[in-house]
């Protein structure tokens, strides 16, 4: 479905015309909502988000952990070979509606967006039995859409983004249950050290949006707290 809305929207060159559209809409919005939207989707905050869970679904957070540089050089090679203008570098100023810093360059796919949905589907097809797969669907598409919102993606690029996060997360938690090494305790161990220091890395991390002054450093928290109370817990384990 998304690779046909993807196709659709090319074919009939409806970016421009959705961008404005959508764009526009975003004044009628709190600023601050699309700007705390937005962060889901970036990759730092997406994997410390994940701490609270690493015990009880320790494929799911190695899966993530997979997801990392899979992820990262599918986006990387995409917005090198297709070195698309982002709207701040298309339109004039006073036609869009722009939140945080103006990026100019590099905006297919929508790297917050693949983020978005490689969690989703990490999450989808590592715990199967998940009540609230819509819902997490859901929200992986609303990140998807404040990128927009912001002012720094085409619509093609979210669509784009989507479709692959969601390829990049299926192949993770495929290639995690073929190589179970990461479930185990050592592995968790180290994991969730690495978790930490993301979570500590989270409380410098420059987003570009200066209204995060509060959500950011409590996730960072969050994150730290957690891993430090898995890795207490797992101290005595032996290792298997």
């Amino acid at each position: 479905f998304l690779f046909l809305a993807f196709v659709a929207v090319d074919l009939l060159r409806l970016d421009e015309s959705l961008f404005l559209l959508l764009n526009g809409l975003a004044q009628w919005f709190p600023a601050t909502m699309w700007a705390h939207i937005t962060l889901f989707g970036d990759a730092l905050v997406a994997l410390v988000l994940l701490t609270p869970f690493a015990l009880r679904f320790p494929l799911m957070i190695w899966a993530a952990f997979l997801a990392v540089p899979i992820a990262g050089i599918v986006t990387r090679a995409l917005k090198n070979a297709i070195d698309m203008p982002r709207p701040p570098g298309y339109f004039e100023p006073e036609q869009i509606h722009l939140l945080g810093h103006p990026y100019f360059q590099h905006s297919f796919p929508s790297g917050h967006t693949l983020t978005a949905f490689t969690i989703a589907a990490i999450l989808v097809f590592a715990i199967p039995h998940h009540e609230r797969k819509r819902l997490l669907i859901g929200l992986a598409l609303l990140v998807g859409i404040s990128r927009v919102m912001v002012g720094i993606h085409w619509p093609t690029d979210v669509l784009a983004g989507a479709a692959v996060g969601w390829l990049c997360g299926w192949l993770s938690v495929s290639l995690a249950e073929r190589w179970p090494w990461g479930t185990g305790v050592v592995a968790q161990k180290i994991q969730l050290s690495m978790l930490g220091v993301a979570s500590i890395a989270l409380f410098f991390h420059q987003s570009g949006y200066s209204s995060l002054v509060l959500l950011q450093p409590v996730m960072a928290a969050t994150g730290l707290i957690y891993s430090l109370k898995h890795l207490r817990t797992l101290a005595g384990k032996p290792a298997q």
